[in-house]
């Protein structure tokens, strides 16, 4: 028994939708045109994983369809009146027992090497599987515990390849625990929060030795100043306005002498320093640039990015710098604003000392922070995308450990299987030259020749050997067959595809061979049908394939299968024993009604309907199977619409044998029971039973597939109950017969 593993999607096919398919030693597959057998055989014949449960895994199958593909690229020119390349079997004379006894010993030699091989495979499966245990432990391991902190670390997006790829990149490292908690951190970030902007440092003010000599220097009073200006001289300004009384003025504030006093205090700030002027005014200004810097920062959140970290602290750092700066300012704006209040002071205080070197450092610490932090932020998805790669390799260096070893296993092994497939290949090279010598392809020509003159009747198509090299060609009336017909390009192309079963190397691997034929009924009529069944039947009988696999749309092919394999299609007993059945039979159908565009299904046959040679019993029995599935509310498949047609024709022919057309005689026995049925059934059923299943909606509804179902055996219910009855016993029995007319009527009234 083979079974598909798995097949890839070919066309209407879907990716593993034959699983279910088994092949037996006999199969069949029936589907109306448009069905998708074809692409069925091209999926078994190409695309499949079969598994046989006799060969224990010794040899791959090897599957070779007869299909278009093959015709095209084996004989193609062969049947349009051109040369095949000779088919060649073994034939030892009477003189060649040495080479004979050679060939045996390369034949030993084949097996021998065949043995080694297959060997040396076995050791290179081990060693890939440690390497994908290796795999495994990666998927198992650190991965699965870092799965639950960072989706991106899941089975679905972390794949096995992935692992894969980065054990053989080699450059995985274990991060820190620190490490795999700021990687996670990034990687799960979706929206990192921005950044306040840092404030420009502003340049920076020394008091100067130059400035200091010009402060610390004492002027004397010019002779002109006759008020000394001192604090409280400038508050009394401030305060006062003429008329008030003043103890210090002798008793009014006369208007002469607030002039006085402006004057005086306005001689004395002329006679100030520009340079202390100038350098009072930078102060003030570095003064109040710091303090806003020192606003700013207080006010500003560093802590809301991810990447800010540490952000905060670099800020207080400066803003302790910048209360240091400030005091020592603000002491040197006041003395200047002394002296530039009364120039004629004597300083006594020491020269002030501003430094800001430690506050433009931990700044430029901060700022530098501050930039790498804002970049981050702009460049997040690669810095993501980095994290959650380090991530990955940070789980292949934990779990990883075993890796290169076994891919070094895996190396060594793989030029071991190198070298013992070239043993192999040379010594099935040897045995094939020594067959050669004793070989000849005269037979095939007359295998074919004989075949064509069995089944099309002598004095028509043969077949010879051409000249050297040239292999076959094919004649008529010793003329070049360039007008075959394709019925018999058919026929000489089947007998070509099952010369090349008598060659040495297909007959030692017949058992594991599975040989599918692709649409025999076509181009074939009928007696020539049964007479290339038997010729296929018997052709393959010693030795016999894994499986003859069939495909056919043909109902009369269908017929001659039934008939020959049905009887095997079910279990039975030799001398007290079960054996198991040893054919199968499977619908190909389009189901477009479930959704999706890959909508051909194979399904195995009923067990009554493998027993339905008539083609009137079979379609009648579909049609009912269709009904039943209605009533579980199952969708009808499209091919539907054809057994409807088939049992309608075949009711018609015999109640109104008058007219050839199908619709004239549905509408005239419909006249004379004085029914309609409405819209027209003998329309619906036309349109149903089209073979060009790749239309949808219109006629292709399931509404009208449905109608067609239920009016098709409405019509044999009305038009002659005790046949129609008689049908429902055949296939259901009494009780089945009285329960579907009952649902009948529920649905037509």
């Amino acid at each position: 028994m083979i079974q598909v593993k798995e097949n890839e999607s070919v066309r209407n096919v879907a990716k593993n939708s034959l699983t279910e398919v088994t092949l037996l030693e006999d199969s069949v597959f029936f589907g109306i045109n448009g069905s998708g057998k074809s692409t069925v055989c091209e999926v078994l014949s190409q695309a499949a994983t079969l598994t046989n449960d006799q060969s224990n895994g010794e040899e791959p199958l090897n599957v070779i369809a007869f299909d278009e593909k093959w015709r095209k690229d084996k004989v193609g020119d062969f049947i349009e009146g051109g040369s095949a390349e000779g088919v060649t079997t073994v034939k030892l004379n009477d003189g060649a027992a040495d080479l004979e006894e050679r060939i045996r010993k390369a034949q030993d030699d084949w097996e021998s090497a065949k043995s080694d091989l297959k060997t040396k495979k076995d050791v290179l499966t081990a060693a890939e599987k440690a390497k994908d245990e290796v795999i495994d432990d990666v998927f198992n391991g650190e991965r699965k515990t870092l799965e639950k902190q960072c989706s991106s670390l899941n089975g679905s997006k972390f794949r096995r390849q992935a692992i894969r790829s980065l054990l053989e990149n080699d450059n995985s490292k274990v991060l820190s625990q620190t490490e795999v908690d700021e990687q996670l951190r990034i990687a799960n970030s979706q929206a990192p929060g921005a950044l306040p902007q840092l404030p420009s440092l502003p340049e920076q003010w020394s008091f100067s030795d130059a400035l200091w000599d010009e402060v610390s220097s004492t002027t004397p009073a010019a002779q002109s100043v006759t008020v000394i200006v001192n604090d409280w001289v400038r508050e009394g300004m401030n305060t006062h306005k003429p008329g008030d009384t003043c103890q210090f003025c002798g008793g009014l504030v006369e208007t002469e002498r607030i002039a006085a006093l402006t004057d005086a205090i306005r001689q004395a700030e002329e006679q100030a320093s520009s340079l202390v002027k100038e350098e009072l005014a930078k102060c003030r200004h570095t003064s109040s640039s710091l303090a806003k810097l020192e606003t700013a920062l207080e006010n500003a959140d560093f802590t809301s990015s991810i990447y800010g970290e540490g952000l905060q602290t670099k800020s207080d750092e400066v803003l302790v710098e910048i209360g240091h700066v400030l005091k020592d300012l603000k002491k040197a704006e006041k003395l200047l604003d002394d002296r530039v209040k009364n120039p004629h002071l004597s300083i006594q205080d020491e020269k002030p000392e501003i430094n800001s070197t430690e506050l433009q450092t931990k700044y430029s610490v901060l700022s530098k922070a501050h930039t790498e932090a804002v970049q981050k932020i702009e460049g997040h998805s690669a810095n993501q995308e980095q994290a959650i790669k380090q991530l990955k390799e940070h789980c292949c260096a934990i779990d990883g450990g075993g890796w290169k070893a076994a891919a070094k296993a895996v190396s060594t092994a793989q030029k071991d299987v190198i070298e013992a497939d070239k043993t192999h290949s040379d010594a099935q090279d040897l045995l094939s030259t020594l067959q050669k010598e004793v070989s000849t392809t005269a037979d095939t020509a007359q295998f074919l020749d004989q075949n064509l003159s069995l089944i099309l009747g002598e004095n028509s198509l043969r077949v010879e050997e051409g000249n050297v090299g040239e292999g076959y060609r094919i004649t008529r009336h010793d003329q070049r067959a360039d007008a075959m017909s394709e019925g018999e390009k058919k026929l000489v192309s089947l007998l070509y595809f099952c010369a090349e079963f008598m060659t040495e190397d297909r007959k030692q691997s017949m058992a594991n061979t599975v040989v599918i034929f692709d649409d025999l009924g076509s181009e074939l009529d009928e007696a020539r049908l049964l007479t290339v069944d038997r010729f296929i039947s018997n052709h393959f009988t010693n030795p016999k394939p894994a499986a003859l696999v069939y495909f056919t749309h043909s109902h009369t092919y269908l017929k001659i299968l039934q008939s020959r394999l049905g009887g095997r299609a079910f279990p039975s007993k030799d001398k007290g024993q079960d054996i198991p059945p040893k054919s199968i039979f499977y619908e190909v159908y389009k189901d477009h009604f479930r959704g999706g565009n890959q909508s051909t299904r194979c399904r195995k046959w009923d067990d009554d309907a493998i027993k339905l040679t008539n083609d009137y019993w079979l379609s009648f029995y579909m049609v009912l199977r269709a009904f039943e599935g209605l009533l579980d509310n199952e969708v009808p498949e499209l091919g539907t619409g054809n057994f409807c047609r088939k049992v309608l024709e075949g009711f018609s022919e015999f109640r109104a044998p008058g007219s050839e057309l199908f619709g004239t005689r549905i509408d005239s026995i419909l006249a004379k029971k004085n029914r309609v049925l409405s819209p027209a059934l003998s329309k619906i059923v036309n349109g149903l039973s089209h073979t060009e299943l790749s239309k949808t909606g219109g006629v292709l509804s399931r509404n009208e597939v449905e109608l067609a179902v239920i009016q098709t055996l409405k019509l044999l219910q009305v038009v002659d109950p005790d046949h129609f009855r008689a049908l429902l016993i055949k296939f259901r029995g009494k009780q089945g017969r009285r329960n579907i007319e009952a649902e009948l009527n529920k649905r037509t009234g």
